[in-house]
């Protein structure tokens, strides 16, 4: 049935209930001007307050015209008649509560609108209150539909919504839960609101020592199952709780006890809860204050423990009360003006490591003109159905973060009326571990040459290396970081691989493509859907480690996966003159061959879980290393096809891949003796990348002889010889750093000894090939 009204602002002659009613008449998507606006009217148990209010509107908003403002609805109910409230709601889908203290005042009309299915918002910060509301009504909001949600202001709207954005960044980058997030109120400049220090003085006259004890609890707003959980997990009693001045060496200040902790832990964990454990099983929040230096947050602590105390007797409250805002008075407009906040928060995954970074500032005085904005939204978002992910939310008690998450974050933001910036810092530390490296396989991917300093994370080298925008983190999907990860066990496992792989021009995009191949791996072992979402096999990325029989299973995936690509792409070089003299291949190349890795690879992972002894006949007998003093130039690509009669490019390599082979522990050991000959041999100055392959005793029916190539010569691989890009000389100025030191070659100790992959194409992945229009594939493999 449609009601008459989409939202009553209800306590609209108090001074917050005032700024809401001026926004609504200025706000587009509620103008008094636009017919087709949202519906609202105003309420209060005094008509004379109300014609008040509007007065004051005409003069607050020249722009409006005047006529507009005096044809604002007005509604009369009281707070202590039931009968009255109910013929208020009836007329509207939501209703907006600026009634304090809600103890007090608030009852009856949560009554109202849980019987009667009208949403509901408020700005309570009494948890007490809310807890009781709850008990009683939330069964009938479930039947009737009716949506409530409670704190819908400063208090706790920046600390719901910055922990709910940063625990579904932890979720889309890293596939992980969140362990902690640990939210800060770094700078703020505002007022206390009269009401607020009304609902405090109300909590404390009103609740008994059991009660106020109780809501200490991190959890006090979920039930008694999960806090009983929480205490045997030992997770009830964060930092929040403790009254030492501490430092957060992650974040790097000073905090102190912040005195609307408990009220917002207590919500934050709330919509933990009412989200099914969204953020994490064993999440925990904590808020605390970082203003100023260790002084300043031991003057502050001292003062926090000098209020609490003076509001726990009676006497001493009588004399804040005195001295307090009265309820209905507010600061200038000005004051409220200059007004704003800024908070960081820190968010852990659930191996305990700092994953993101946040920073969430609000425009306005918190307390007074932001709030009357927050709330203003969260109306809005009641009357569109707006709700989270869905249009479809059952009835009950919500907090702003459990009922309309990204929904509300997109409008404070498109308004600007807070702003939530996110820092991926796992991401971070990667890159900075990547520019780094001993190998400097990140520098030697950017074609300009430079050396890039470890602390430069925004900046144009980034589009060099490949990368679509200065920022490398704009390009990566939900899987860039495993991907960088798996990059990083390479670069510090397979070091000689890595220097053998390095291209300062003419080469991929070293770590985007990293990126493509650990998706395209974790699509088929069922880590991720084709939409970045979890598999159907693992939850997260740490369970997924248990499809394997050691920790680093997937990591050994890649390594093979990688060399398959780099062997692909070498041969599509060979085979396309045009990227030799290209400063990079394309992004489309680089994805043309991942799905080519992709179907090497399907038929032998098609199902999970998966041991890495199933792998080892993906494995071929050889390795590559880095030696000194042979170059691999066109010349000598051009001798090895005359050698063989053959225009094929891949032929001497086929020739000399698929020929006899010794187990791949034999393999490894001879690869071994020669790294260790290579290196003692070696001299300072700038190097070349030289193939080759163990010696081994051909059968007399090997191709080799047929050709006339000798079963002890050693054939080019197309891996570098083909390549004229594959030879880099390094520049004098990085002569030192580029010398191959003894370490670097010693042979890694894994299940992939001599870890170079071979041809083992069937016919299906031949047509497969040929569909993917990729004729150097296609030629080397049919």
């Amino acid at each position: 049935m449609s009601k008459r009204f989409d939202v009553i602002v209800y306590g609209a002659t108090g001074f917050t209930g005032s700024l809401v009613a001026r926004y609504l008449a200025a706000e587009s998507e509620s103008a008094l001007s636009s017919p087709s606006a949202l519906k609202w009217a105003v309420a209060a148990r005094s008509e004379a307050k109300l014609v008040q209010v509007k007065e004051q509107l005409k003069a607050k908003l020249p722009d409006v015209a005047p006529e507009l403002i005096e044809a604002i609805p007005v509604i009369v109910a009281d707070s202590s008649d039931e009968k009255s409230l109910v013929q208020m709601v009836q007329q509207t889908k939501v209703v907006v509560s600026l009634v304090g203290p809600y103890k007090l005042y608030g009852e009856l009309l949560v009554k109202a609108c849980a019987e009667n299915g009208v949403h509901y918002c408020d700005l309570t910060g009494e948890i007490v209150w809310i807890e009781d509301m709850t008990a009683k009504y939330a069964a009938t909001a479930a039947r009737t539909g009716a949506v409530l949600v409670n704190c819908c202001g400063f208090e706790s709207i920046p600390s719901d919504l910055t922990t709910f954005l940063v625990a579904d960044r932890i979720q889309k980058k890293l596939n992980s839960s969140t362990s902690t997030v640990d939210f800060y109120f770094t700078d703020i400049k505002g007022e206390a609101s009269g009401g607020t220090l009304a609902s405090v003085f109300a909590i404390m006259e009103t609740s008994t020592s059991k009660q106020l004890l109780a809501s200490r609890n991190p959890f006090f707003l979920t039930d008694e199952k999960t806090i009983a959980e929480k205490q045997a997990a030992g997770l009830v009693g964060p930092n929040t709780s403790s009254i030492a001045v501490q430092y957060d060496k992650a974040m790097g200040f000073w905090h102190a006890l912040f005195i609307g902790g408990s009220v917002n832990q207590a919500v934050v964990h709330r919509s933990n809860y009412r989200l099914h454990n969204k953020y994490g099983s064993k999440f925990v929040y904590q808020e605390r204050m970082a203003i100023g230096g260790l002084f300043m947050q031991l003057l502050a602590t001292f003062g926090t423990l000098l209020v609490s105390t003076m509001l726990y007797f009676s006497w001493t409250r009588a004399l804040l009360k005195r001295l307090a805002r009265a309820p209905g008075q507010g600061p200038s407009e000005e004051s409220m003006l200059q007004g704003y906040f800024v908070a960081e928060a820190a968010g852990y995954s659930e191996d305990g490591k700092l994953a993101v970074k946040s920073k969430t500032v609000g425009t306005g005085d918190p307390g007074y003109r932001l709030t009357s904005r927050l709330i203003s939204e969260c109306a809005f978002c009641l009357a569109k159905d707006e709700f989270g992910e869905s249009t479809n939310l059952k009835g009950g008690f919500y907090t702003p973060a459990s009922a309309f998450g990204h929904k509300l974050a997109d409008r404070l933001q498109t308004k600007k009326f807070m702003t939530f910036e996110l820092k991926d810092v796992m991401q971070r530390a990667l890159f900075r571990r990547l520019v780094a490296s001993p190998e400097r396989v990140w520098t030697a991917s950017f074609r300009r040459r430079h050396q890039m300093p470890a602390f430069v994370l925004v900046s144009d080298l980034w589009t060099d290396a490949g990368f679509s925008d200065p920022n490398p983190a704009t390009d990566l999907n939900p899987m860039g970081e495993l991907g960088l990860q798996c990059l990083l066990f390479f670069v510090e496992n397979y070091r000689a691989e890595t220097a053998m792989m390095r291209r300062g021009r003419g080469g991929y995009p070293f770590a985007k493509a990293a990126v493509a191949i650990a998706r395209s791996l974790s699509l088929i072992v069922h880590l991720m859907d084709s939409s970045g979402n979890p598999g159907p096999f693992p939850v997260s990325v740490a369970l997924f480690w248990q499809l394997f029989e050691r920790e680093d299973g997937f990591y050994q995936l890649f390594a093979l996966a990688f060399l398959t690509f780099e062997e692909l792409f070498c041969e599509e070089v060979a085979n396309n003159p045009w990227m030799r003299d290209s400063n990079a291949c394309s992004m489309a190349v680089v994805d043309k061959l991942v799905a080519a890795v992709e179907l090497k690879l399907t038929a032998k992972l098609k199902k999970a879980p998966l041991k890495l002894a199933d792998l080892q006949d993906l494995c071929s007998n050889g390795r590559h290393i880095v030696d000194k003093q042979e170059e691999c130039n066109p010349a000598a690509l051009s001798a090895s096809r005359s050698s063989t009669g053959s225009n094929d490019s891949s032929s001497v390599w086929r020739q000399h891949h698929t020929s006899g082979r010794k187990t791949m522990r034999e393999l490894g050991e001879n690869w071994g003796k020669e790294a260790e000959q290579d290196a003692n041999t070696s001299s300072k100055g700038s190097y070349r990348l030289k193939p080759r392959m163990p010696e081994i005793e051909r059968p007399a029916s090997d191709s080799s002889q047929a050709s006339g190539v000798s079963s002890n010569a050693e054939s080019p691989s197309p891996l570098h010889s083909q390549n004229p890009a594959c030879v880099e000389a390094e520049d004098s100025v990085d002569e030192e750093e580029d010398e191959p030191d003894q370490a670097a070659s010693e042979p890694t100790e894994d299940l992939f000894a001599g870890l170079v992959t071979k041809s083992f194409v069937d016919s299906k992945s031949c047509e497969r090939d040929a569909e993917l229009e990729t004729p150097a594939l296609v030629a080397r493999s049919c």
